[in-house]
Protein backbone atom coordinates (compact mmCIF):
# COMPACT_ATOMS: atom_id res chain seq x y z
CA UNK A 1 0.00 0.00 0.00
CA UNK A 2 1.14 3.88 -1.29
CA UNK A 3 0.19 6.22 1.49
CA UNK A 4 1.18 10.16 0.58
CA UNK A 5 0.88 12.16 3.86
CA UNK A 6 -0.02 15.70 3.72
CA UNK A 7 1.53 17.48 7.05
CA UNK A 8 4.16 19.76 9.04
CA UNK A 9 7.62 17.59 9.57
CA UNK A 10 6.78 18.19 12.87
CA UNK A 11 9.07 15.97 14.93
CA UNK A 12 7.79 16.86 18.33
CA UNK A 13 4.23 16.01 18.20
CA UNK A 14 1.61 13.57 16.70
CA UNK A 15 3.21 13.64 13.53
CA UNK A 16 6.06 12.09 13.93
CA UNK A 17 4.29 9.11 15.69
CA UNK A 18 1.61 8.93 12.84
CA UNK A 19 4.23 8.78 10.12
CA UNK A 20 6.13 5.85 12.05
CA UNK A 21 2.95 3.48 12.52
CA UNK A 22 1.80 4.40 8.98
CA UNK A 23 5.10 3.07 7.65
CA UNK A 24 4.85 -0.16 9.68
CA UNK A 25 1.67 -0.67 6.99
CA UNK A 26 3.29 0.40 3.57
CA UNK A 27 5.26 2.63 1.53
CA UNK A 28 5.10 6.07 2.18
CA UNK A 29 5.78 9.35 0.97
CA UNK A 30 5.38 12.83 3.15
CA UNK A 31 4.29 16.10 1.18
CA UNK A 32 4.53 19.60 3.45
CA UNK A 33 6.23 22.46 4.63
CA UNK A 34 9.70 21.50 6.28
CA UNK A 35 9.73 22.61 10.41
CA UNK A 36 12.12 26.08 10.03
CA UNK A 37 13.47 28.28 12.93
CA UNK A 38 9.95 30.15 13.66
CA UNK A 39 8.78 27.18 14.47
CA UNK A 40 11.85 26.12 17.05
CA UNK A 41 11.64 29.70 18.62
CA UNK A 42 7.85 28.54 19.51
CA UNK A 43 9.53 25.77 21.70
CA UNK A 44 12.55 27.25 22.97
CA UNK A 45 15.17 25.27 20.76
CA UNK A 46 18.16 26.20 18.87
CA UNK A 47 17.85 23.17 16.55
CA UNK A 48 16.38 20.03 15.32
CA UNK A 49 17.23 16.90 17.63
CA UNK A 50 19.26 14.70 15.87
CA UNK A 51 15.99 12.17 15.25
CA UNK A 52 13.81 14.96 13.49
CA UNK A 53 13.06 14.27 10.12
CA UNK A 54 12.43 16.70 6.98
CA UNK A 55 9.29 15.33 4.90
CA UNK A 56 10.06 13.67 1.33
CA UNK A 57 8.69 16.64 -0.51
CA UNK A 58 9.16 20.04 1.11
CA UNK A 59 6.63 22.55 -0.58
CA UNK A 60 3.86 24.71 1.07
CA UNK A 61 0.47 23.40 -0.09
CA UNK A 62 -2.07 25.42 -1.07
CA UNK A 63 -2.26 26.06 -4.33
CA UNK A 64 -0.45 23.05 -5.56
CA UNK A 65 -1.54 20.01 -8.09
CA UNK A 66 -0.27 17.19 -6.04
CA UNK A 67 0.02 14.91 -9.15
CA UNK A 68 2.61 17.53 -10.34
CA UNK A 69 4.19 16.78 -7.11
CA UNK A 70 4.48 13.17 -6.49
CA UNK A 71 6.99 11.26 -8.69
CA UNK A 72 5.93 10.01 -11.98
CA UNK A 73 4.37 6.69 -11.65
CA UNK A 74 4.14 6.58 -7.95
CA UNK A 75 -0.16 6.23 -7.13
CA UNK A 76 -1.14 6.83 -3.79
CA UNK A 77 -3.55 4.54 -2.57
CA UNK A 78 -4.63 6.55 0.44
CA UNK A 79 -4.09 10.38 0.82
CA UNK A 80 -3.35 11.63 4.61
CA UNK A 81 -3.76 14.84 6.16
CA UNK A 82 -2.61 15.50 9.35
CA UNK A 83 -3.69 18.74 11.17
CA UNK A 84 -0.58 20.85 13.12
CA UNK A 85 -2.46 24.13 14.79
CA UNK A 86 -3.74 25.52 11.48
CA UNK A 87 -1.31 24.43 8.61
CA UNK A 88 -3.17 24.89 5.62
CA UNK A 89 -3.22 21.55 4.39
CA UNK A 90 -5.74 21.79 1.21
CA UNK A 91 -3.64 21.21 -2.56
CA UNK A 92 -5.55 20.24 -5.46
CA UNK A 93 -5.83 16.37 -5.20
CA UNK A 94 -8.98 15.43 -7.50
CA UNK A 95 -6.31 13.68 -9.95
CA UNK A 96 -6.44 10.78 -7.43
CA UNK A 97 -9.40 8.31 -7.10
CA UNK A 98 -7.92 7.06 -4.25
CA UNK A 99 -9.90 7.72 -0.81
CA UNK A 100 -8.38 10.70 1.30
CA UNK A 101 -8.30 11.04 5.07
CA UNK A 102 -7.90 13.62 7.54
CA UNK A 103 -6.93 13.84 10.83
CA UNK A 104 -8.17 16.83 12.91
CA UNK A 105 -6.50 17.11 16.51
CA UNK A 106 -6.38 20.10 17.98
CA UNK A 107 -9.87 20.83 16.45
CA UNK A 108 -10.65 23.72 19.12
CA UNK A 109 -7.49 25.81 18.33
CA UNK A 110 -7.36 25.60 14.72
CA UNK A 111 -10.70 26.29 12.82
CA UNK A 112 -8.95 26.01 9.87
CA UNK A 113 -9.15 22.58 10.17
CA UNK A 114 -13.39 22.74 9.25
CA UNK A 115 -11.75 23.95 6.18
CA UNK A 116 -9.63 21.58 5.07
CA UNK A 117 -11.35 18.36 6.50
CA UNK A 118 -14.25 19.05 3.61
CA UNK A 119 -11.76 18.08 1.06
CA UNK A 120 -11.47 14.80 2.40
CA UNK A 121 -13.26 11.54 1.82
CA UNK A 122 -13.00 10.68 5.84
CA UNK A 123 -12.21 12.67 8.51
CA UNK A 124 -10.73 11.39 12.36
CA UNK A 125 -11.21 13.88 15.25
CA UNK A 126 -8.78 12.96 18.14
CA UNK A 127 -11.66 14.39 20.16
CA UNK A 128 -14.99 13.29 20.80
CA UNK A 129 -16.91 16.34 21.03
CA UNK A 130 -15.91 18.13 17.76
CA UNK A 131 -17.41 15.18 15.99
CA UNK A 132 -21.03 16.64 15.04
CA UNK A 133 -19.16 19.90 14.89
CA UNK A 134 -17.05 18.81 11.88
CA UNK A 135 -19.88 17.26 10.43
CA UNK A 136 -22.23 19.64 10.79
CA UNK A 137 -19.83 22.08 8.92
CA UNK A 138 -19.63 19.74 5.61
CA UNK A 139 -16.71 17.14 6.63
CA UNK A 140 -18.26 13.53 5.63
CA UNK A 141 -17.62 9.95 7.70
CA UNK A 142 -16.23 11.71 10.70
CA UNK A 143 -15.06 9.08 13.24
CA UNK A 144 -13.27 9.81 17.34
CA UNK A 145 -9.78 8.38 16.65
CA UNK A 146 -8.06 9.17 20.26
CA UNK A 147 -4.33 9.97 20.59
CA UNK A 148 -1.97 7.33 21.42
CA UNK A 149 1.51 6.21 22.35
CA UNK A 150 4.51 4.81 20.32
CA UNK A 151 6.44 2.44 22.28
CA UNK A 152 9.75 3.06 20.55
CA UNK A 153 9.54 6.48 21.82
CA UNK A 154 7.65 6.75 25.10
CA UNK A 155 8.81 3.68 27.11
CA UNK A 156 10.35 3.58 30.98
CA UNK A 157 13.19 4.82 31.37
CA UNK A 158 15.98 3.25 33.79
CA UNK A 159 16.22 6.13 36.45
CA UNK A 160 15.95 6.53 40.32
CA UNK A 161 12.44 7.56 41.34
CA UNK A 162 13.81 10.89 42.54
CA UNK A 163 10.53 12.86 43.64
CA UNK A 164 6.81 12.24 44.56
CA UNK A 165 5.66 14.01 41.35
CA UNK A 166 6.88 14.79 38.09
CA UNK A 167 5.06 16.87 35.38
CA UNK A 168 5.85 17.22 31.88
CA UNK A 169 4.37 19.75 29.75
CA UNK A 170 3.56 23.05 28.64
CA UNK A 171 3.06 26.35 31.68
CA UNK A 172 1.85 28.82 29.38
CA UNK A 173 0.62 32.13 30.63
CA UNK A 174 -2.72 33.13 30.15
CA UNK A 175 -3.77 29.42 28.90
CA UNK A 176 -2.25 27.21 31.70
CA UNK A 177 -3.06 29.06 35.50
CA UNK A 178 -5.17 26.10 36.85
CA UNK A 179 -2.42 23.45 35.44
CA UNK A 180 -0.11 26.52 37.37
CA UNK A 181 -2.02 26.97 40.67
CA UNK A 182 -2.70 22.77 40.66
CA UNK A 183 1.18 22.51 40.88
CA UNK A 184 2.05 24.95 43.28
CA UNK A 185 -0.66 23.70 46.00
CA UNK A 186 1.46 20.13 45.01
CA UNK A 187 4.54 21.75 45.66
CA UNK A 188 3.59 23.26 48.80
CA UNK A 189 3.17 19.38 50.55
CA UNK A 190 5.31 17.32 48.27
CA UNK A 191 8.99 17.05 46.41
CA UNK A 192 7.96 17.94 42.90
CA UNK A 193 9.62 18.54 39.63
CA UNK A 194 8.34 20.50 36.75
CA UNK A 195 9.90 20.41 33.25
CA UNK A 196 9.26 22.14 30.06
CA UNK A 197 10.09 21.70 26.48
CA UNK A 198 11.51 18.14 26.93
CA UNK A 199 10.99 15.33 23.99
CA UNK A 200 11.55 12.00 23.51
CA UNK A 201 13.96 10.13 25.32
CA UNK A 202 14.21 13.63 28.11
CA UNK A 203 10.75 13.33 28.43
CA UNK A 204 10.61 9.38 29.57
CA UNK A 205 13.55 9.75 32.08
CA UNK A 206 11.70 12.91 33.97
CA UNK A 207 8.39 11.41 33.77
CA UNK A 208 9.99 8.09 34.93
CA UNK A 209 11.79 9.98 38.07
CA UNK A 210 8.16 10.64 39.99
CA UNK A 211 6.29 8.26 41.76
CA UNK A 212 3.43 9.91 40.52
CA UNK A 213 2.92 12.11 36.79
CA UNK A 214 1.12 14.93 36.89
CA UNK A 215 -1.72 15.77 33.73
CA UNK A 216 -3.94 18.48 33.79
CA UNK A 217 -6.07 19.01 30.28
CA UNK A 218 -6.55 23.00 30.39
CA UNK A 219 -9.89 22.57 27.71
CA UNK A 220 -11.19 19.60 28.51
CA UNK A 221 -9.13 17.24 25.91
CA UNK A 222 -8.04 13.63 26.09
CA UNK A 223 -4.34 15.03 25.45
CA UNK A 224 -0.87 13.30 24.08
CA UNK A 225 0.22 12.76 27.66
CA UNK A 226 -2.51 10.74 29.13
CA UNK A 227 -1.02 7.81 26.54
CA UNK A 228 2.41 8.55 26.92
CA UNK A 229 3.10 8.84 30.71
CA UNK A 230 1.45 5.00 30.86
CA UNK A 231 3.31 3.91 28.37
CA UNK A 232 6.11 4.57 30.09
CA UNK A 233 4.74 2.74 33.26
CA UNK A 234 3.82 6.04 35.17
CA UNK A 235 1.36 6.70 37.89
CA UNK A 236 -0.51 9.01 35.93
CA UNK A 237 -3.20 12.05 37.91
CA UNK A 238 -5.21 13.42 35.52
CA UNK A 239 -8.50 15.49 35.63
CA UNK A 240 -12.28 14.66 35.26
CA UNK A 241 -12.58 16.79 32.64
CA UNK A 242 -11.11 14.57 29.96
CA UNK A 243 -14.03 12.58 30.40
CA UNK A 244 -15.87 14.38 27.86
CA UNK A 245 -14.07 13.32 25.29
CA UNK A 246 -13.42 9.89 26.32
CA UNK A 247 -11.21 9.45 28.82
CA UNK A 248 -13.31 7.01 31.16
CA UNK A 249 -14.50 5.43 27.90
CA UNK A 250 -10.95 3.83 27.19
CA UNK A 251 -9.06 3.62 31.13
CA UNK A 252 -10.61 2.84 34.23
CA UNK A 253 -10.21 5.11 37.28
CA UNK A 254 -8.61 3.36 39.84
CA UNK A 255 -7.18 0.51 37.56
CA UNK A 256 -5.21 2.11 34.59
CA UNK A 257 -4.80 5.58 35.79
CA UNK A 258 -5.97 8.48 39.17
CA UNK A 259 -8.75 11.04 38.01
CA UNK A 260 -8.82 13.69 40.11
CA UNK A 261 -11.87 16.60 40.63
CA UNK A 262 -10.45 19.41 42.53
CA UNK A 263 -7.31 20.52 44.25
CA UNK A 264 -8.15 18.31 47.67
CA UNK A 265 -9.34 15.40 45.56
CA UNK A 266 -5.75 15.77 43.64
CA UNK A 267 -3.92 16.22 47.42
CA UNK A 268 -5.88 13.21 48.90
CA UNK A 269 -4.91 10.85 46.18
CA UNK A 270 -1.45 12.08 46.16
CA UNK A 271 -0.90 11.22 49.96
CA UNK A 272 -2.73 8.27 49.57
CA UNK A 273 -0.57 6.36 46.82
CA UNK A 274 2.59 8.26 47.67
CA UNK A 275 1.85 5.75 50.90
CA UNK A 276 1.39 2.85 48.83
CA UNK A 277 4.19 1.23 46.97
CA UNK A 278 2.23 -1.95 46.17
CA UNK A 279 -0.57 -0.14 45.00
CA UNK A 280 1.20 2.43 42.55
CA UNK A 281 2.98 -0.68 41.25
CA UNK A 282 0.02 -2.24 40.30
CA UNK A 283 -1.46 0.83 38.90
CA UNK A 284 1.66 1.23 36.80
CA UNK A 285 1.68 -2.02 35.39
CA UNK A 286 -1.92 -2.27 34.65
CA UNK A 287 -1.70 1.24 32.59
CA UNK A 288 1.31 0.13 30.87
CA UNK A 289 -0.72 -3.10 29.68
CA UNK A 290 -3.74 -1.20 28.45
CA UNK A 291 -2.48 1.65 26.44
CA UNK A 292 0.04 -1.24 24.68
CA UNK A 293 -2.85 -3.82 24.43
CA UNK A 294 -5.47 -1.33 22.68
CA UNK A 295 -3.75 2.36 22.00
CA UNK A 296 -0.56 2.33 19.82
CA UNK A 297 -0.63 4.64 17.07
CA UNK A 298 -0.05 1.58 14.76
CA UNK A 299 -3.57 0.27 16.14
CA UNK A 300 -4.95 3.69 15.51
CA UNK A 301 -4.13 3.45 11.33
CA UNK A 302 -5.23 -0.01 11.87
CA UNK A 303 -8.45 1.29 12.95
CA UNK A 304 -8.26 4.41 10.43
CA UNK A 305 -7.48 1.58 7.63
CA UNK A 306 -10.46 -0.58 8.61
CA UNK A 307 -13.04 2.08 8.50
CA UNK A 308 -11.87 3.04 4.65
CA UNK A 309 -12.15 -0.49 3.80
CA UNK A 310 -15.73 -0.90 4.82
CA UNK A 311 -16.69 1.86 2.47
CA UNK A 312 -14.17 1.56 -0.18
CA UNK A 313 -14.95 -2.09 -1.72
CA UNK A 314 -11.21 -3.35 -2.99
CA UNK A 315 -9.60 -0.63 -0.44
CA UNK A 316 -6.40 -0.58 -0.63
CA UNK A 317 -6.08 -1.03 -4.17
CA UNK A 318 -3.81 0.36 -7.20
CA UNK A 319 -5.52 3.60 -8.54
CA UNK A 320 -5.21 5.36 -11.59
CA UNK A 321 -4.79 9.61 -11.93
CA UNK A 322 -8.35 10.81 -13.27
CA UNK A 323 -8.23 13.62 -15.51
CA UNK A 324 -7.08 16.30 -15.46
CA UNK A 325 -10.59 18.68 -16.19
CA UNK A 326 -12.53 15.55 -16.90
CA UNK A 327 -15.80 16.39 -18.80
CA UNK A 328 -17.62 13.53 -16.62
CA UNK A 329 -19.55 14.70 -13.36
CA UNK A 330 -18.64 11.45 -12.06
CA UNK A 331 -14.77 12.41 -12.51
CA UNK A 332 -15.88 14.47 -9.05
CA UNK A 333 -17.60 11.77 -6.84
CA UNK A 334 -15.36 10.83 -3.97
CA UNK A 335 -13.90 7.81 -3.40
CA UNK A 336 -16.93 6.13 -1.21
CA UNK A 337 -20.16 7.73 -2.71
CA UNK A 338 -22.56 5.79 -0.78
CA UNK A 339 -25.91 6.24 -1.72
CA UNK A 340 -26.07 8.38 -5.06
CA UNK A 341 -29.20 9.93 -6.03
CA UNK A 342 -29.40 11.10 -9.72
CA UNK A 343 -31.30 14.04 -9.91
CA UNK A 344 -33.22 14.62 -12.83
CA UNK A 345 -32.69 11.26 -14.15
CA UNK A 346 -29.85 12.72 -16.97
CA UNK A 347 -26.88 10.53 -16.04
CA UNK A 348 -27.20 8.51 -19.19
CA UNK A 349 -23.59 6.48 -19.66
CA UNK A 350 -22.20 7.74 -16.19
CA UNK A 351 -24.62 5.85 -14.08
CA UNK A 352 -21.82 2.81 -14.35
CA UNK A 353 -19.34 4.85 -13.19
CA UNK A 354 -21.40 5.69 -10.32
CA UNK A 355 -21.34 2.01 -9.98
CA UNK A 356 -17.28 1.51 -10.63
CA UNK A 357 -16.68 4.04 -7.79
CA UNK A 358 -18.41 1.99 -5.21
CA UNK A 359 -22.08 3.24 -4.79
CA UNK A 360 -23.89 1.34 -2.51
CA UNK A 361 -27.24 2.26 -4.17
CA UNK A 362 -28.13 4.75 -7.03
CA UNK A 363 -31.60 6.33 -7.32
CA UNK A 364 -33.19 7.99 -10.01
CA UNK A 365 -35.65 11.15 -9.08
CA UNK A 366 -37.18 13.00 -11.90
CA UNK A 367 -40.31 14.34 -13.52
CA UNK A 368 -43.27 12.10 -14.14
CA UNK A 369 -42.47 11.20 -17.32
CA UNK A 370 -38.69 10.43 -17.08
CA UNK A 371 -38.17 6.98 -18.41
CA UNK A 372 -37.91 4.57 -15.31
CA UNK A 373 -36.54 1.54 -16.58
CA UNK A 374 -32.51 2.25 -16.55
CA UNK A 375 -29.32 1.68 -14.72
CA UNK A 376 -31.41 2.84 -11.60
CA UNK A 377 -31.80 1.00 -8.28
CA UNK A 378 -34.79 2.78 -7.67
CA UNK A 379 -37.15 5.74 -8.61
CA UNK A 380 -39.20 8.35 -7.88
CA UNK A 381 -40.87 11.24 -9.18
CA UNK A 382 -39.79 14.48 -8.28
CA UNK A 383 -41.79 17.08 -7.61
CA UNK A 384 -43.95 14.75 -6.19
CA UNK A 385 -44.94 13.31 -2.78
CA UNK A 386 -42.02 11.28 -2.34
CA UNK A 387 -41.11 9.61 -0.33
CA UNK A 388 -37.60 10.37 -0.85
CA UNK A 389 -34.33 9.06 0.05
CA UNK A 390 -32.93 10.50 3.09
CA UNK A 391 -29.45 10.41 4.81
CA UNK A 392 -28.02 10.24 0.89
CA UNK A 393 -24.11 10.50 0.61
CA UNK A 394 -24.10 12.64 -3.13
CA UNK A 395 -26.36 14.06 -5.13
CA UNK A 396 -25.23 14.45 -8.87
CA UNK A 397 -27.16 17.21 -10.60
CA UNK A 398 -26.18 16.80 -14.22
CA UNK A 399 -28.57 19.08 -15.78
CA UNK A 400 -30.65 22.02 -14.61
CA UNK A 401 -32.50 22.03 -17.68
CA UNK A 402 -33.55 18.62 -16.92
CA UNK A 403 -35.28 19.58 -13.49
CA UNK A 404 -38.89 21.63 -13.37
CA UNK A 405 -37.95 23.69 -10.70
CA UNK A 406 -35.51 26.82 -10.37
CA UNK A 407 -32.11 26.13 -9.22
CA UNK A 408 -32.81 27.43 -6.10
CA UNK A 409 -35.48 25.18 -5.52
CA UNK A 410 -33.67 22.42 -6.70
CA UNK A 411 -31.01 23.36 -4.57
CA UNK A 412 -32.93 23.13 -1.41
CA UNK A 413 -34.59 20.24 -2.39
CA UNK A 414 -30.25 18.43 -2.70
CA UNK A 415 -30.08 19.80 0.92
CA UNK A 416 -33.12 17.90 2.26
CA UNK A 417 -31.85 14.27 0.54
CA UNK A 418 -28.82 14.41 1.96
CA UNK A 419 -26.58 13.30 5.35
CA UNK A 420 -24.22 15.77 7.11
CA UNK A 421 -21.28 16.35 5.39
CA UNK A 422 -23.42 14.80 1.80
CA UNK A 423 -21.59 16.02 -1.64
CA UNK A 424 -23.07 17.93 -4.33
CA UNK A 425 -21.85 17.81 -7.71
CA UNK A 426 -23.56 20.16 -9.92
CA UNK A 427 -22.99 21.01 -13.89
CA UNK A 428 -23.61 24.58 -14.66
CA UNK A 429 -23.14 26.41 -17.79
CA UNK A 430 -21.88 29.87 -17.82
CA UNK A 431 -25.77 31.04 -19.57
CA UNK A 432 -27.04 29.18 -16.12
CA UNK A 433 -24.73 31.48 -14.25
CA UNK A 434 -25.82 34.37 -15.68
CA UNK A 435 -29.49 33.67 -15.44
CA UNK A 436 -29.20 32.87 -11.75
CA UNK A 437 -27.33 36.77 -11.77
CA UNK A 438 -24.25 35.26 -10.70
CA UNK A 439 -20.76 34.03 -12.56
CA UNK A 440 -18.19 31.74 -12.55
CA UNK A 441 -16.26 33.79 -9.88
CA UNK A 442 -15.21 31.43 -6.81
CA UNK A 443 -16.27 33.96 -4.62
CA UNK A 444 -19.71 34.74 -6.16
CA UNK A 445 -20.46 31.54 -5.98
CA UNK A 446 -19.22 30.82 -2.42
CA UNK A 447 -21.86 33.36 -1.29
CA UNK A 448 -24.74 31.70 -3.12
CA UNK A 449 -24.27 28.11 -1.71
CA UNK A 450 -23.89 29.28 1.50
CA UNK A 451 -27.09 31.10 1.44
CA UNK A 452 -27.77 27.72 0.49
CA UNK A 453 -26.07 26.33 3.31
CA UNK A 454 -23.67 24.62 1.15
CA UNK A 455 -19.98 24.95 1.24
CA UNK A 456 -18.14 25.34 -2.47
CA UNK A 457 -15.25 22.74 -1.87
CA UNK A 458 -14.18 22.79 -5.73
CA UNK A 459 -14.99 24.37 -9.02
CA UNK A 460 -14.04 22.99 -11.83
CA UNK A 461 -14.00 24.19 -15.61
CA UNK A 462 -14.78 21.40 -17.59
CA UNK A 463 -15.41 22.72 -21.18
CA UNK A 464 -13.81 26.25 -22.87
CA UNK A 465 -16.72 28.71 -23.80
CA UNK A 466 -18.47 27.48 -27.33
CA UNK A 467 -21.52 29.02 -28.49
CA UNK A 468 -24.28 30.46 -26.79
CA UNK A 469 -24.12 28.69 -23.29
CA UNK A 470 -20.37 29.76 -22.60
CA UNK A 471 -18.15 27.22 -20.87
CA UNK A 472 -19.11 24.79 -18.53
CA UNK A 473 -18.09 23.98 -14.77
CA UNK A 474 -18.85 21.47 -12.19
CA UNK A 475 -19.22 22.45 -8.81
CA UNK A 476 -18.21 20.31 -6.00
CA UNK A 477 -20.15 21.44 -2.76
CA UNK A 478 -21.09 20.33 1.42
CA UNK A 479 -24.28 20.45 3.13
CA UNK A 480 -24.03 22.57 5.83
CA UNK A 481 -26.27 22.33 8.89
CA UNK A 482 -24.61 24.61 11.26
CA UNK A 483 -22.46 28.14 10.55
CA UNK A 484 -18.99 28.00 11.27
CA UNK A 485 -19.40 31.06 13.26
CA UNK A 486 -21.29 29.55 15.46
CA UNK A 487 -19.71 25.92 15.68
CA UNK A 488 -16.00 27.84 16.81
CA UNK A 489 -17.74 29.89 19.10
CA UNK A 490 -19.83 26.62 20.59
CA UNK A 491 -15.82 24.93 20.73
CA UNK A 492 -14.61 28.25 22.66
CA UNK A 493 -17.02 28.88 25.11
CA UNK A 494 -15.60 26.26 27.80
CA UNK A 495 -12.32 27.22 27.23
CA UNK A 496 -11.38 28.95 30.67
CA UNK A 497 -9.16 31.61 28.57
CA UNK A 498 -8.93 33.92 25.98
CA UNK A 499 -7.51 32.55 22.74
CA UNK A 500 -6.60 36.53 20.93
CA UNK A 501 -5.40 34.47 17.90
CA UNK A 502 -8.80 32.15 17.53
CA UNK A 503 -11.27 35.00 18.28
CA UNK A 504 -9.49 37.05 15.18
CA UNK A 505 -9.76 34.68 12.49
CA UNK A 506 -12.97 33.97 13.96
CA UNK A 507 -13.66 37.58 13.18
CA UNK A 508 -12.22 37.85 9.61
CA UNK A 509 -15.17 34.93 8.62
CA UNK A 510 -18.15 36.09 6.19
CA UNK A 511 -20.85 36.21 8.93
CA UNK A 512 -23.03 33.50 6.85
CA UNK A 513 -19.44 31.17 6.98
Amino acid sequence: MRVCILALANPLFWTRHYVDAFREWGEVLTVGPAFGPEYLVTLGMDALPPWAKANDIALDLPGVDLAEVLPRGWEPDLIVGISDFGRPLNPNMQRFACPKAYLSIDTWQSPLDYFDARRYDFVFSAQREFVPRLQATGSRRVRWLPLGCNPAVHHPAPVSKTCDIAFVGALVSGVHEERRRLIDALQARFKVRAYQRVYGDAMCRACSRGRLVFNHAAVSDLNMRVFEALAMGCVLLTNRDSARNGLLDLFEDGTHLLVYDHEEDLVALCERYLADEAARMRIAEAGRAEVLAKHTYSQRVQTLLSVIAEEVPGFPRPTSRLPQQGLALTDYLPAAPGIAVDLGMSLGGECAAVRRRGARALIGLGAATAEKDGPWDETGVWPGSGPYPAQADAVLVNSLAALPAAPAETLRFAHGLLGEGGVLLLRMTEAEFRAQGLSSDPDTLSRWLRALDFHLTELVQVAAPSGPQGGCYVLNARKRTRRLCDVVDEGLRHIPFENKAIRDFVAQLPPDA
